[in-house]
């Protein structure tokens, strides 16, 4: 399993937003650069670094010189938020990330969306889709989570998965940054429906034991923000944890 630290940016400044809520901001005064760095000399290879006002916005606000900085350390890295045409796309490709994260287009134009996946390739895309459990019902939401959607996500991911989609990128809203453990029956639902897709849990993750749960689990990828900006995740220590070959108890 990867452990994606991840980098959020909201109007230039990295920052954890709670329940998906922009009234409800935590900022940082570290840079991305040294958030990077930190993670490079904790022995990481990937990173995961959203651009929030994108992501809210529709329009790209990420810099090349950010990206191609942060992909200067060799860090493989996971970026999205704001991604609307090919060229966005192919534009943080160049840039030196790894893989680019499809969000609000995934929901809204799955057409579209299938020919990215075939242009680019399963390897380069990830689809991310932000959930909230709003009446016993998992809703999607989409522009930087400002949206309620009224779609049925499973159908939607079925038809991706049945046409090439490999990664897919799970959010709880409703626990996103709020430090009290991620959905496990949520993601147990889609690993149980679309077992050999490569899932990364997100949302909620409050400590080292959760981080260890989702590894003896067998998901790809799990994203650590929060916790580890506020010292509850030793992320040199989550790293070491996922790269053993044997499972820790949970």
């Amino acid at each position: 399993m990867i452990v994606y630290p991840a980098i959020d940016i909201y109007k230039k400044d990295i920052v954890r937003l709670r329940h998906g809520d922009f009234e409800q901001v935590t900022q940082y005064t570290d840079s991305p650069l040294s958030r990077a760095n930190m993670v490079k000399n904790a022995g990481g290879e990937h990173l995961h670094v959203i651009d929030l006002s994108g992501a809210k916005s529709g329009l790209q606000t990420f810099s090349q010189d950010l990206l191609t900085e942060l992909s200067a350390t060799k860090l493989k890295i996971q970026t999205g938020g704001g991604i609307r045409t090919k060229e966005d796309i192919q534009s943080r490709l160049d840039w030196g990330c790894a893989r680019v994260i499809i969000g609000s287009k995934a929901v809204d134009s799955p057409g579209w969306t299938l020919e990215q996946i075939k242009y680019f390739g399963g390897d380069k895309i990830v689809l991310a889709f932000d959930l909230k459990k709003e009446n016993n019902k998992w809703q999607v939401h989409t522009h930087g989570w400002q949206q309620r959607r009224s779609i049925d996500w499973q159908l939607l991911v079925d038809r991706y998965y049945k046409q090439g989609l490999k990664h897919l990128l799970m959010t709880d809203i409703g626990r996103d940054g709020a430090l009290e453990g991620p959905s496990w029956e949520l993601y147990a639902d889609v690993q149980q429906l679309w077992p050999d897709i490569q899932l990364q849990v997100s949302g909620g993750v409050a400590n080292i034991q959760d981080i260890k749960h989702a590894y003896n689990l067998g998901y790809a990828g799990l994203i650590c923000g929060r916790a580890w900006y506020e010292d509850k995740v030793d992320i040199k220590q989550a790293i070491e944890l996922t790269n053993m070959e044997i499972a820790y108890g949970s």
